[in-house]
């Protein structure tokens, strides 16, 4: 299973992900790359920033990514794509 895969089956399952999530639960280090991989592939993800306060109290931003539409008729056909590009 390629890292698109995973990505894009994590978020059918959970609906949205963090950078630290896919790296931490998917092991995807390039995990932009990947989001980008699954928009060009039709996708759509939103990202919406946040703020959360570090060990040190300072607030930083992040994002997480929603998958928009978890109940698509494109779903099949956008996993067969996505299998079939064979990317990362």
């Amino acid at each position: 299973m390629t890292q698109v895969d995973k990505l894009y089956e994590y978020l059918k399952q959970h609906g949205s992900i963090t950078g630290l999530e896919c790296m931490t639960e998917l092991g995807i280090l390039n995990y932009k790359g990947r989001i980008h991989d699954l928009r060009r592939l039709g996708v759509q993800i939103r990202a919406v920033p946040n703020k959360t306060p570090n060990k040190d109290g300072e607030v930083k931003p992040y994002r997480r990514y929603y998958l928009e539409d978890r109940t698509t008729s494109n779903d099949i056909e956008c996993n067969r794509t996505i299998s079939a590009e064979g990317r990362a």
